[in-house]
């Protein structure tokens, strides 16, 4: 069970006082891990195709020699760094095969802009001696409201990075 940090009080829903998952779960977020363990938006691949589509145009744009460091967002650039360094599984004979895309883990972004939609509470599982983790659980009422101002956050930020790449080009 996920308790409050130090404590062994468990995190309960501030909507229905459920220690479980319940319908006001949106995401589970394993930081330790860098997983989604539960809650609606394990089941919502809308930003994940957001950002590959994303990634892959760049790729077929510009290449992955491009210098993405435009966007003044370090996990972006993050992903975008290993992409690059696994840029071989991509190719077939020195060509960029879409079908071979895989986006790496993107959940560190996806959790760093709900942040700033919605404010989780703060959790941690001792498993036992070196099998803890820290959690961040988010709840709402109102799931599709949630998801779609996230959409909305990501789409914003890549059109202005999509922007500035398309000023920086001009410019040189």
């Amino acid at each position: 069970m996920i308790c409050y940090q130090d404590t062994n009080v468990p995190v309960k829903c501030p909507f229905c006082n459920s220690s479980d998952q319940c319908e006001h779960l949106l995401a589970i977020y394993d930081v330790t891990f860098d997983s989604i363990e539960g809650g609606v938006l394990i089941e919502n691949d809308t930003i994940e195709d957001l950002l590959s589509k994303f990634f892959i145009d760049i790729i077929k744009t510009k290449g992955f020699s491009f210098n993405i460091n435009v966007l003044k967002n370090e996990l972006i650039s993050d992903i975008w760094e290993e992409l690059v360094i696994s840029k071989e599984y991509y190719l077939i004979d020195g060509k960029f095969d879409e079908t071979e895309f895989y986006l790496p883990s993107h959940f560190k972004y996806l959790f760093d802009k709900l942040d700033e939609i919605i404010y989780p509470e703060y959790g941690e599982y001792e498993g036992g001696p070196g099998q803890s983790s820290f959690y961040k659980i988010y709840y709402t009422d109102n799931a599709v409201d949630i998801i779609g101002q996230l959409n909305q956050l990501i789409e914003n930020e890549i059109d202005v990075f999509n922007l500035n790449a398309v000023a920086k080009n001009r410019n040189n």
